[in-house]
Formats: structure tokens, C-alpha cells, sequence
């Protein structure tokens, strides 16, 4: 294949395949099974982009599934391609692209006690995955007294705040279980609707169900080339691809020639400036 002939959509798309199928290196699989699950959660979850841009807001579907030691939370375009790797590790991207996958945006994959104790999160920067650790025990929260009801279920309102932001969550107890979208936890029951106070990342539930499938499994990366760093080091490391697309293209290897499609790239790139932890990125 020609990547010179390929315009900036297609190398966008063919990585973005890449990142969701490539869970094999010369045949050797990278997932490895950790647990089984026993609760599926899916989430529709809605972020403005750009800061100062209140009508573009984009969304994804994302699933949670916990099970008995570790919970996976990521996005169910992923989890898709996942599925179909493995039930077939040598399908080619026609293929793949003829069982109309869901859409794959965010590469985040985020474990909760994996190792135990630890909050695990893999993401992407081209050409890497990184791996970092956090403490468990992230959130402080303050339940408030304030009830609703979310599909059915009685919730409670809880406060906290977490990178950059103030959070407000409705959680079931219900549910008694200590989990949630992204990296939230340790509330008396599953968090089914979260959102800054801003509105501009916001997490609410579809749907819950029991998993009835004995090979809904857990399934944990473990590509010999992950970069293991901090958090600090890796929002550096996507903060520098974001103001830099252009050469961070060309130094990961795809051979692109610079155009139009570049720029555009690069300024598109730029306005994805709303993160959702607004971490302050300080001088090593």
C-alpha cells in the first residue's frame, strides 16, 4: 500500500483500524484474560471538544464490564474490534470494514484494581501505547441528600472534585457496586450519570445487564512494547502531538506528503484543547 496516495482521511482511518485490530505483533496476542465479567454497562458519553465551541459536541458509546477483581472501562468500538480479533485474529481490514464496526474514537482503556489497588489506563500517541498507574482511591466525594430516579433506579447525588474540575454524580444503592465510567469509583453503588459542572464532559447510562455469556471476558493488553510512564508524562508526550500533528506523523514512520490535508489536520488537531482532566502541565 501507498501511503503517499492516501489522503490525510485515509491514513486517519487506517490508523484508527490499526489501533482497534492491531492486537497481534507477528501472531503473538497482546490480550490477555484476567477476569470474567459479570455486570455490563453501557454509556453514552458527550464532550465539547474545543473549549470555546459550545455547538460541537461529540459522542461515542462506551462500555463498562466488571467483574470480581477488575472492572474495563473503554470505548465499544474497541471492545467490537476486540471481540472480533478474537474470534478471528487474521481478519484483513475489507473484512472487517464489510461488519460495519461501531465508531472507534477515544483509545483510552481503563482498569480499576489491576494490579490490585492501582487504577491501570492505556492510551494512545502515535506511534505508542503508554501505561501509567494511579491510586485507587482518587475521589473525595460529598453525598448529598438530593434523590432522582435514572431508567427505574433510585439515585443519590455526590460531589467531588477531580482534574480541574467539579464533578456532580448520581449513583444507585441499588447496585452496591463501587464503580462507574472513566476512572470514577468509590461511591455505595454503580454511578449512572456524571458530568463537570461545565457540561462539557458528561457520562449517562443506557443501559445494565447481567452478562449471560460465559466468554464475556475481561481481557487485559500486554504488548511487550507499552511504554510504562506517569500521568504527567504522558499528558506532556499527547499535549505535544496535539500542538505538533504534523511532525508527529512524520516521526512515527507513515511517510505522508505535506499538503492541504495536513494543515487541516494540525488546526482540527489544535482544537481538541478540552481534555477531560485539565491537568497543569508543569516544567520537568
Amino acid at each position: 500500500m501507498d501511503f503517499k496516495q492516501l489522503s490525510m482521511k485515509a491514513i486517519f482511518l487506517l490508523l484508527a483500524f490499526s489501533l482497534g485490530l492491531n492486537t497481534t505483533i507477528k501472531g503473538q496476542t497482546t490480550l490477555k484474560n484476567v477476569d470474567k465479567a459479570e455486570i455490563i454497562c453501557f454509556y453514552n458519553y458527550y464532550w465539547q471538544q474545543d473549549s470555546v465551541d459550545p455547538d460541537h459536541i461529540r459522542n461515542e458509546r462506551m462500555i463498562l464490564l466488571v467483574g470480581e477483581k477488575t472492572s474495563l472501562f473503554y470505548g465499544y468500538g474497541r471492545h467490537f474490534s476486540d471481540s472480533v480479533f478474537l474470534a478471528n485474529p487474521d481478519i484483513n481490514l475489507s473484512a472487517f470494514s464489510e461488519l460495519n464496526p461501531p465508531r472507534a474514537i477515544s483509545n483510552m482503556r481503563i482498569y480499576k484494581n489491576h494490579p490490585a489497588g492501582n487504577i491501570t489506563t492505556f492510551d494512545y500517541v502515535l506511534p505508542d501505547m503508554y501505561q501509567y498507574e494511579e491510586n485507587l482511591d482518587l475521589f473525595d466525594w460529598t453525598l448529598s441528600d438530593e434523590t432522582d430516579v435514572i431508567h427505574g433506579y433510585p439515585v443519590q447525588k455526590a460531589t467531588t472534585n477531580f482534574g480541574g474540575r467539579e464533578w456532580i454524580a448520581w449513583f444507585t444503592p441499588e447496585i452496591p457496586i463501587s464503580d462507574g465510567p472513566y476512572k470514577f469509583r468509590g461511591l455505595p453503588g454503580l454511578i449512572l450519570h456524571i458530568e463537570d459542572s461545565r457540561q462539557h464532559h458528561i457520562f449517562k447510562i443506557e443501559s445494565i445487564a447481567r452478562s449471560d455469556s460465559e466468554s464475556q471476558n475481561i481481557y487485559l493488553l500486554t504488548r511487550s512494547n507499552i511504554i510504562k510512564t506517569n500521568k504527567q508524562q504522558f499528558f506532556k508526550i499527547r499535549e505535544r502531538f496535539r500542538q505538533d500533528v504534523i511532525g508527529g506523523l512524520l516521526s512515527s514512520g507513515v511517510p505522508v506528503h505535506e499538503d492541504t490535508d495536513l494543515d487541516r489536520a494540525q488546526k482540527n488537531m489544535l482544537r481538541r484543547n478540552n481534555p477531560i482532566e485539565l491537568i497543569e502541565l508543569t516544567a520537568e
